[in-house]
């Protein structure tokens, strides 16, 4: 049996939700007919629970995935940071610096080694700099910076395992 799933609603998610969920997560850009015809239902009722998923704040965008290797000379990188105290006290302000930041792709809390992971798109590893100012210009924030540049992805799965 596996665990019951809520919206962010307060909605409980039943087997027909998460099957149209994990499609949905494999391919967004399917048809409502081949979804419907993939997961049971007919097109109507299958559109209805898209649209209470989209609604409910369980499904909150469609984004298409770019081959990071057509954005050359672009590089993608995985940031480590560590917070001085002064960076923890004044968190809501560097969020909303990091939300305003279009060279950060992705920005995540952590426990252990670092406080916080981004993965950010640069032309060259020295821009950080120029980044790095804009998220902390006072230079007060942030503490010790691991750049790190990606190879490649190996995998990219945007499907939770808890969906089904």
């Amino acid at each position: 049996m596996t665990k019951d799933l809520f919206s962010p609603m307060g909605d409980r998610l039943d087997e027909l939700d998460r099957a149209i969920l994990a499609v949905l997560c494999d391919d967004a850009s399917i048809s409502n007919e081949e979804l419907a015809r993939r997961v049971g239902l007919t097109p109507s009722p299958c559109r209805d629970r898209v649209r209470r998923l989209e609604a409910s704040g369980v499904i909150r965008g469609y984004i298409p995935i770019v081959d990071e290797q057509m954005c050359a000379p672009w590089r993608t990188y995985f940031v480590g940071v560590t917070l001085l105290p002064e960076g923890h006290r004044q968190r809501a302000a560097l969020d909303d610096a990091i939300r305003a930041a279009p060279e950060i792709l992705e920005a995540t809390d952590a426990f252990g080694r670092d406080d916080l992971y981004m993965k950010v798109a640069l032309k060259a590893p020295a821009e950080w700099a120029g980044l790095a100012a804009r998220l902390d210009p006072g230079n007060i924030l942030i503490g010790k910076v691991r750049l790190n540049p990606v190879v490649r992805t190996i995998k990219h799965r945007t499907a939770h395992p808890g969906i089904g």
